[in-house]
């Protein structure tokens, strides 16, 4: 039909151009003027039968046929076509080119043999890489012409404009995998690059697991990979991402799905150890690194065994793997440090804030201490009758085995005193000092020397022979100074708070008239609580070296008690501590020795720590002062 319409047209044509050409003009004289613009109308019609006269079907490149006004190069047909007809794009041969610039734009699967060659970006020609069928195909950036690419996830997908998801396997590390990719994974317990989803690899499954981790598009994951490999401590392991977590049992990072658990795998309790830890690593090792009641109780499902004075997981009554010990001194294995040593309970009322059955503690008031019952009876740990006032007396017992300080002979119940240079004697024998000469005395055990003058008691007072814990002091050390108010063993300084007075003792609060700038600031007292604490402490340690020991484990169980107490006291008070085991030959008995056992018998009164101008001071009618001249000490000479 176009053939007859464009013959008509050319027929129009020639009648057109033979009339014209035939001359119109009745004479020659005719204007010039209107024989020019016949002559522009010829041309003017000729140019127009030969652009009718075009066909596009005798071009056989693209490059002749781009070069004809209305002609198109159909790639798919291989022929050049009129620019209003149809051309079916094929993904082999490429889509319909109008211009000659982009003749190199044909045939792709035939000429680009290689990922970089095909999706190049400088010749824009709408081409992609098929990783899966290593073919270059004309289409778009999703997939190609009329046609579709499977991908495969150990050769790639559909690439366009870029490599990045061509052939996966020449990624040999996460960070190169997953570096600019979108399509791209990698699996840690294959340690292959694979192509697929954000949930999984095209055609295959990657596995999680605790030690090598799990299949991840994202390049930031890359640091939980092999988590059990790359990390080899807590803090490595818990710094990296919130995937990740601590098995303190097997030493080791796992990967975790929901940081409960490692990822196909149990992380078991230990009490030594700790549990699995996914937020920090403070609670794990707490029999290592956690010190203290405190400290260990400020984690979950740790807690405190006081006999054994560490720290371990487990319940809220027992450890995980371990056994906490427990007796009459030392309570059970608790997650509340306030019930963890019987002794520290001073009063009826705290000691029955932990008589719950976790902690079991009882009241004894024959002799006002809190014991742990366990399994015993009442009778058996605390006497039905009050032990006479000089003796010591077994458990459950009010009769006289021992006697205290500066008394002896049991027998008689402890009536006759010691000579004035022994704080103990011999059972029937008052001259023969046992481990610790009188205030003011040295040279033990003969005592016959006296301490140095700025001494209430000095080292040479003692057995040092007989400490088994805390530091043994020199013979000239003092182990309280004459004057109370200074610190020993130099008694040289004052304690914290206290200031020399006109007499050159510790015996003054400082106040303002002892500052320079003249400050009418009250004082603060600043070691009030912890002189408060220390003295409470010093009470319970007396009532420890004040209980008689049936056999040397018992004994050496509360040595050990007495210097966990003194370990939890503020400094300075800390210097106060020094303690050893009394064997008695003839009783076949034991008992603690305490340094400041001194002090214990006569320094321990009622408002102490004001005494010492460390607390504010309350009227009490007829209280005695540490700090007046006649409490210092003053050695006079033994009269049998």
């Amino acid at each position: 039909k176009k053939k007859k319409e464009r013959k008509t047209l050319r027929e129009q044509q020639v009648k057109l151009l033979r009339s014209a050409s035939a001359s119109p003009f009745p004479s020659e004289t005719a204007d010039s003027t209107s024989k020019s613009a016949m002559t522009f109308l010829i041309v003017l019609l000729a140019c127009c039968l030969a652009a009718a006269n075009a066909d596009c079907s005798t071009s056989s490149n693209c490059t002749s046929c781009t070069s004809q006004g209305g002609c198109l190069w159909c790639p798919s047909s291989g022929k050049c076509q009129d620019d209003k007809s149809v051309c079916i794009a094929d993904e082999k041969a490429g889509g319909p080119v109008t211009n000659s610039d982009y003749c190199h734009c044909t045939n792709p699967t035939a000429t680009r043999l290689n990922c970089t060659a095909c999706t190049a970006t400088d010749d824009s020609c709408n081409f992609g890489w098929c990783s899966s069928e290593q073919r270059c195909y004309w289409g778009y950036n999703s997939q190609p012409a009329n046609h579709s690419c499977i991908p495969l996830d150990t050769k790639g997908a559909w690439n366009w404009e870029t490599c990045r998801n061509d052939n996966p396997s020449q990624y040999s590390n996460c960070t190169s995998c997953l570096k600019d990719s979108d399509q791209l994974g990698w699996c840690p317990s294959s340690g292959k690059c694979l192509w697929g989803t954000r949930s999984q690899p095209g055609n295959q499954t990657c596995n999680p697991n605790e030690k090598d981790g799990a299949w991840s598009q994202y390049a930031a994951s890359c640091v939980d990979m092999n988590p059990t490999a790359r990390y080899k401590n807590c803090s490595s392991c818990l710094d990296s991402t919130s995937s990740l977590g601590w098995c303190p049992n097997d030493n080791a990072c796992y990967y975790s799905v929901d940081g409960h658990q490692p990822a196909n795998h149990t992380c078991l309790p230990s009490g030594t150890a700790g549990l699995w830890a996914s937020d920090n690593c403070k609670c794990v090792n707490p029999t290592e690194n956690l010190l203290n009641c405190s400290a260990c109780t400020y984690c979950n499902d740790l807690g405190w065994c006081p006999y054994e004075n560490k720290c371990f997981a487990g319940s809220q009554t027992s450890p995980f793997n371990t056994t906490c010990t427990a007796d009459v001194h030392f309570g059970p294995f608790t997650q509340e440090c306030r019930c963890s040593y019987p002794v520290f309970q001073t009063s009826d009322s705290a000691c029955n804030d932990c008589d719950d059955k976790a902690h079991n503690f009882t009241w004894c008031h024959a002799n006002e201490i809190c014991v742990y019952l366990g399994n015993q009876s009442w009778s058996e740990v605390c006497p039905g009758k009050l032990c006479p006032q000089n003796c010591l007396c077994a458990p459950g017992e009010s009769q006289c085995t021992l006697c205290k300080a500066g008394f002896t002979n049991p027998e008689t119940g402890c009536v006759t005193r010691c000579a004035p240079n022994c704080l103990d004697c011999q059972p029937n024998n008052a001259s023969m000092c046992t481990n610790q000469c009188a205030s003011g005395f040295s040279n033990f055990p003969a005592c016959d020397k006296f301490c140095p003058s700025n001494c209430y008691t000095c080292g040479g007072g003692f057995n040092v022979s007989s400490i088994v814990a805390g530091s043994k002091p020199k013979p000239d050390d003092c182990i309280m100074c004459a004057d109370p108010g200074a610190v020993p063993p130099l008694c040289t300084s004052c304690w914290p708070s206290v200031c020399k007075g006109i007499d050159g003792t510790c015996s003054e609060t400082c106040s303002s008239k002892n500052s320079k700038n003249n400050s009418t600031t009250p004082q603060a007292f600043e070691y009030c609580d912890d002189c408060q604490h220390a003295f409470g402490a010093f009470a319970s340690i007396a009532k420890i070296a004040g209980t008689f020991y049936a056999d040397l484990e018992e004994a050496e169980k509360a040595a050990a008690l007495a210097e966990v107490i003194c370990l939890l006291v503020p400094p300075p008070f800390d210097l106060l501590c020094g303690f050893g085991i009394a064997y008695y030959f003839e009783r076949e008995e034991f008992s603690v020795t305490w340094f400041y056992m001194t002090a214990a018998t006569v320094g321990f009164v009622e408002g102490e720590c004001e005494l010492l101008a460390l607390c504010p001071k309350q009227c009490v009618p007829n209280r005695r002062s540490l700090l007046a001249p006649s409490r210092r000490f003053q050695p006079v000479s033994h009269t049998p």
